[in-house]
């Protein structure tokens, strides 16, 4: 079991409180604390919830404050954990509004800090102790009792109840069986489909096997065909063979190549003489053109050099220009970056100086106080005179501080501006001296130009009457050549033309020799293609690699269908648990378990507190039309005095009674539940609305329950019949 001791609880300028006040708890114990309203007698209480929880019937944040102070406000609670025989201490401290703290609350584990924020620290308690709606209904009875368990509508009464029992961990289980199950019927689904595909597969194979055989039969009935055809179509082509070599025997009894020999005997003898006369003129007009070629090249060397001589002359005098304008040049460049580099370091200066006034001006406005603001936002301290002064010093020396700054600013600019405008003026006058420059090449350009363009124009001139008297030679020569060139075309122009008949009649011969040979070659290949035809078989490669397919097919669907039966056996097993886990399965069992003692305890509790007269029994409905089930919890009363069988129907006090039952009840649910025993109970103005004698019954009760518990009871008034271990009264 778990065993949780709260040791003590302490608050400072909490609610009522201003002076630190601190309430240590125990066992065995029951104290009564009385005072009139507003003596801080609930505080007592209530700052244990709201250290532990951030909130509680006071309020929430800085609702606690005290009004006196409104700020500073520390409560911290020490308590002992003890389970399998291990004991942690904790201490948990909640700050409000605190100098230096702020607003926070840190959890201590023996010795050490192990969370700190309300978002961290909340989860751990409630882990640790129980929800905060636990916390109030099972070992604090508040004075707002609106916000009993009694009083609180079916969705709160539910919610209490599921965390009692502790449902919800059953609905992340069905929820987490129910996940699971789809993804198995999804991966099932999966395979019956792939079962299918596969069956369709199969099933189509064999449709095509079928389609093939068939295919197959025709292949060899065409076969029989194309061969009877091939056969038939050799007839002809032997019937051409036999007259075409008939025909090439005649033609070769003609002597036809000897004949051509003769003739072109004769043809390369008048050929060669014309080719002769040929070369003859052409060795004579070379002759007369290697002449003119010798003078025109003498001609074009003695023009070359004189233009040559002009151009070093020209590039003389450009290197002296050049030399010149380049030193000139270089020095005007040199001085003109300089006076860039100037200018780039001044205008980084001066947004060096703009970033410092930026500075300075962003620093000026942390020292500015708002006239309506009296307390300082950091440290809360009062602003004084003093105080204010101090920061106009401040912003005065930065003033000081920025005037200076900016005085330097503009002299840098406008020393940056006069460097950049003689910048501009070393630019111009670099122009100017590529101007001159430019202007004395043009000039020295132009009378190389004019020197050269008057030697082509002699050279032009004596080329001229050279070729002149070159085409007079050829044409003196050329004419003596073709008289004779006449008489030997006319016998070359005769035995061509008896060439000429002779070759067609050798081509013919050549014709009737390439048909024979064609003729054979087709007979050839026609026999070839008899042969190919008759060796040709079906390729029955589709049909075996079917056949193949679909013995693999076969295999993976027995894999299947193995898979396919363990993922049934696993949605029936997911199903069981999904329905287990609802709230008609385990859920249904744990309610209905915990009803009978919750009414044997409840039963218990009111012999006690009323000596029978009430009756108080706790119920739920099982299920509604559909099937859910709906925890809902009704508490059932009724007086058996006056027989008023509901809570509506009894008095003030008489539900007092029911409630102090009820807690006790509900804090006895948990313990047995959860396996969780805490050593406090806390009522504030329980007595509230009782006459003396149930008064009695409650205190005998109480006092035999504080035998191993520590008990508070609030009452504004002092209660004789009570026996209280310790009196605490607030004035």
């Amino acid at each position: 079991m778990k065993r949780i001791i709260f040791k003590k609880q302490g608050m400072k300028n909490f609610c009522n409180h201003i002076d630190p006040v601190e309430l240590e708890f125990g066992i065995g114990k029951l104290l009564m604390v009385t005072g009139p309203n507003g003596s801080g007698k609930t505080s007592m209480f209530q700052a244990l919830p709201y250290t532990l929880y951030g909130v509680c019937e006071k309020g929430r944040g800085e609702e606690v404050l005290n009004d006196k102070t409104k700020k500073n406000c520390h409560t911290y609670t020490e308590f002992t954990v003890m389970e399998d025989d291990v004991v942690d201490n904790y201490r948990v401290d909640r700050y409000v509004k605190f100098t230096k703290k702020g607003n926070t609350v840190i959890l201590n584990k023996n010795g050490t800090d192990i969370a700190k924020g309300h978002k961290e620290v909340v989860p751990l308690i409630e882990k640790i102790i129980v929800p905060y709606k636990l916390f109030t209904n099972t070992l604090l009875f508040g004075q707002k009792v609106k916000t009993f368990f009694t009083d609180l509508g079916d969705a709160d009464q539910k919610e209490i109840f599921r965390k009692i029992l502790k449902l919800d961990d059953y609905v992340l289980y069905q929820k987490t069986a129910n996940i699971k199950l789809k993804e198995i019927v999804k991966l099932l689904e999966t395979i019956l489909r792939d079962v299918a595909i596969n069956n369709g597969i199969i099933d189509s194979g064999k449709n095509e096997i079928k389609r093939l055989l068939l295919e197959k039969e025709k292949f060899y009935q065409l076969k029989e065909i194309q061969l009877k055809e091939m056969k038939e179509n050799i007839v002809p082509y032997k019937i051409e063979l036999k007259l075409k070599i008939e025909e090439s025997d005649y033609y070769a009894k003609l002597n036809l190549t000897d004949e051509l020999s003769k003739i072109d005997n004769d043809l390369g003898s008048s050929s060669s003489r014309l080719n002769s006369m040929d070369n003859e003129l052409e060795s004579k007009k070379n002759e007369i053109i290697s002449q003119s070629r010798l003078k025109t090249s003498e001609l074009e060397k003695g023009a070359g050099e004189a233009v040559a001589e002009l151009s070093a002359d020209t590039l003389t005098k450009k290197d002296i220009i050049t030399k010149k304008y380049s030193e000139l040049m270089n020095n005007i460049e040199q001085e003109f970056s300089n006076r860039l580099r100037k200018e780039d370091e001044l205008n980084s200066k001066a947004r060096l100086i703009s970033a410092n006034i930026s500075s300075l001006e962003q620093r000026k406005t942390d020292y500015i106080i708002d006239p309506d603001i009296t307390e300082c936002p950091t440290c809360h301290q009062d602003i004084n005179e003093e105080c204010i002064e101090l920061l106009q010093l401040k912003i005065s020396e930065i003033d000081a501080s920025i005037s200076k700054l900016n005085i330097e600013y503009d002299n840098t600019i406008n020393e940056a501006n006069n460097i950049s405008e003689s910048a501009k003026e070393l630019k111009q006058k670099s122009n100017d001296v590529k101007k001159e420059y430019n202007s004395e090449l043009y000039e020295l350009n132009d009378t190389y130009e004019k020197g050269a363009v008057l030697i082509n124009e002699r050279l032009t001139t004596k080329l001229t009457q050279l070729k002149d008297l070159v085409d007079n030679s050829i044409t003196n020569v050329t004419q003596s050549n073709i008289a004779e060139r006449i008489v030997l075309k006319g016998q070359i122009e005769e035995l061509k033309s008896k060439r000429e008949s002779l070759v067609n009649k050798i081509n013919e011969y050549n014709e009737i020799k390439e048909k024979v040979n064609q003729i054979q070659l087709n007979i050839s290949r026609l026999n070839n293609l008899i042969e190919s035809k008759i060796s040709e078989e079906y390729n029955e490669s589709p049909i075996d690699s079917i056949k193949n397919k679909e013995k693999e097919l076969i295999e993976k669907n027995i894999i299947l269908k193995q898979s396919e039966e363990e993922y049934t056996e696993r949605v029936e097993m997911l199903k069981f648990w999904n329905s287990g886990f609802s709230s008609s399965g385990i859920q249904s069992m744990l309610i209905d378990d915990s009803i009978p003692f919750m009414n044997e305890k409840i039963s218990e509790y009111m012999d006690k507190l009323s000596n029978g007269r009430y009756s108080v029994s706790f119920d739920t409905m099982k299920a509604i039309k559909d099937g859910e089930f709906r925890d809902k919890i009704s508490v059932e009363v009724f007086d058996n005095q006056t027989h008023a069988d509901t809570r509506t129907k009894i008095s003030g006090g008489q539900e007092r009674i029911v409630d102090i039952g009820t807690i006790l009840t509900l804090g006895d649910l948990q313990s047995k539940i959860q396996d969780i025993d805490f050593n406090i109970l806390l009522f504030d103005e329980i007595f509230d609305s009782l006459d003396d004698e149930n008064v009695g019954f409650a205190s005998n009760l109480l006092r035999q329950v504080s035998r191993d518990k520590w008990i508070g009871i609030i009452s504004h008034r002092h209660i004789d019949s009570v026996e209280s271990d310790e009196i605490l009264s607030f004035r």
